[in-house]
């Protein structure tokens, strides 16, 4: 009786196939390690159901209907699906995501995930592609084309040692680029890149009732084929490398022949961090504070001149079981240099909360 259940209710959430719970990134290195669930949140809704060797996923992840100056109504969720084989010894999965970021700019990601040796090594990697002949974003302005690439693969190895817990890199690149129609546009350069990298080393201890993970994370990303050329964020692009670089998206870089900079902007962040963990049967708490450096070099008007700033966030999780198998969860994240987003000047605050429901293999 309770698998004709589970299969009811796969059959009436096929026609939610274009939605997904992971987002058009490399949060897909969970997808062969997550249960069978049903998930909704505030940014997410969908499914991971399967057996001990087979499992698939679709729902959504995405933004927030947006109205914008002009009063339009914009919604653009990531919408996802894929299906992975597991075994202790070799998973593998693929994954495809669709956004849509206007009526001609559709952003298309294909994802392979892999784990090894029981899941202790994983690796996967998202490919974002778009092209475009026209946008909306350039309603004023002769557009020829537009095309966008970003990867961000990551690899985790967890090697569950008490002083050498786990270990992260992740690799960023993007590349967007612009071809315009209008003859005084055509003497700039329209391409932005960017280059970057994403470092984490963790650790694991108790104290009592309470876990620790301390970590230190470390970033870098800058731009590519700037040197020379005057780096601008006025144009808008649609494609990020994993987080946006020097807080923006990938810069702009002009051919113009005056106001040349020899200096390429780049972003570091050395961010020691301490995560604490601590569970009953019905709840369990996650805190995770850090406090590091950030050194920015984007200042246009002299890029010799580095500028240093502290560098701080504070997360935490709370899960709630008091039935069996349904999970209420809440996050909350304030700082400058969030967990999605390259360090900022600016204050941020993120939180999100919903309902896990834990199915059975079916």
């Amino acid at each position: 009786m309770k698998k004709i259940i589970i299969l009811t209710i796969y059959i009436f959430l096929i026609p939610l196939q274009l939605f997904s719970m992971y987002g058009d990134n490399n949060d897909w290195i969970d997808f062969l390690t997550d249960s069978n669930q049903l998930r909704a949140r505030i940014d997410q809704f969908g499914v991971v159901l399967g057996n001990e060797n087979i499992k698939s996923t679709f729902g959504f992840k995405g933004n927030n209907v947006i109205v914008s100056s002009e009063n339009d109504y914009i919604f653009n969720p990531v919408v996802s699906a894929g299906i992975g084989y597991t075994s202790e010894i070799f998973s593998i999965g693929v994954g495809y995501n669709l956004k849509q970021v206007d009526k001609y700019v559709f952003v298309h990601t294909p994802v392979l995930a892999m784990n090894f040796l029981n899941n202790n090594l994983r690796f996967v990697a998202p490919i974002q592609l778009a092209y475009s002949e026209k946008s909306t974003h350039y309603s004023n302005i002769d557009l020829k084309s537009y095309f966008g690439v970003s990867i961000d693969p990551q690899i985790r190895y967890y090697f569950n040692l008490p002083y050498l817990y786990e270990l992260r890199f992740i690799m960023k690149y993007g590349m967007n680029e612009h071809k315009f129609a209008s003859t005084e546009l055509k003497k700039f350069s329209n391409r932005g890149s960017s280059i970057g990298f994403d470092f984490r080393l963790y650790s694991q201890s108790q104290l009592e009732n309470v876990i620790l993970y301390p970590f230190i994370k470390i970033t870098y990303d800058t731009s590519l084929n700037a040197k020379n050329k005057i780096v601008t964020d006025q144009i808008r692009y649609y494609i990020t490398a994993g987080t946006q670089v020097l807080g923006r998206d990938h810069p702009y870089a002009s051919e113009s022949i005056s106001n040349k900079n020899p200096y390429v902007p780049y972003l570091i962040t050395i961010v020691p961090s301490l995560g604490l963990s601590s569970k009953s049967d019905i709840i369990e708490l996650y805190l995770e504070p850090s406090i590091g450096l950030a050194i920015k070099n984007d200042d246009v008007k002299d890029f010799k001149r580095a500028s240093y700033h502290l560098a701080w966030n504070a997360y935490g999780e709370i899960y709630l079981r008091a039935m069996k198998n349904l999970e209420f969860y809440f996050e909350v994240e304030v700082g400058n240099n969030s967990e999605n987003n390259t360090f900022t000047q600016y204050l941020q605050f993120n939180t999100s909360t919903g309902i896990t429901w834990y199915l059975p293999y079916l």
